[in-house]
This record gives C-alpha cells, sequence and structure tokens, in this order.
C-alpha cells in the first residue's frame, strides 16, 4: 500500500499506513523502511526535511537499517 501511493506520487498518503502501523507498536522490516524513506523524500511529503531524508535513505539502502531508525526518529 505505502509503495503504491508513493509510486502514484501521493506520497503523504503513503506516509499514512506507516504512521498507523508505528501507532499500534507495529515492527517493520528493512523493505518497508525502505519504501517509507522513499516516500518521505518525495515532493510534498512532510515528515522530513530534504537533507535529511537523502541521509535516512542512504543509510537504508547501505543497510544501516537501525542507524536510519535513529535519524528518522530524531526528525519526529
Amino acid at each position: 500500500m505505502i509503495s503504491g501511493y508513493s509510486q502514484a506520487g501521493r506520497f503523504n498518503e503513503a506516509l499514512e499506513p506507516f504512521g498507523k502501523l508505528e501507532s499500534l507498536g507495529v515492527h517493520t522490516d528493512e523493505v518497508t523502511m525502505v519504501v517509507v524513506l522513499t516516500a518521505s523524500s518525495g515532493p510534498g511529503a512532510w515528515i522530513l526535511a530534504k537533507g535529511r531524508s537523502s541521509m535516512i535513505l542512504g543509510y537504508a539502502r547501505e543497510g544501516e537499517i537501525d542507524r536510519a531508525r535513529q535519524l528518522f526518529a530524531q526528525m519526529e
């Protein structure tokens, strides 16, 4: 669902299911995190500043999921 919204350019809507999962305490996997980070770096996405989203996406792509999560959490 997240990926579908993101591919359609609906970046804010792509992040809504992720927010619901997080609020329910559902632990997401690395694949979900990469999709969320990609959606977060899309134009108009409200959750991340451009510079930091690039850093987070870079960490995620390199397999540094814990570092990506830490930086993401600091931005909330």
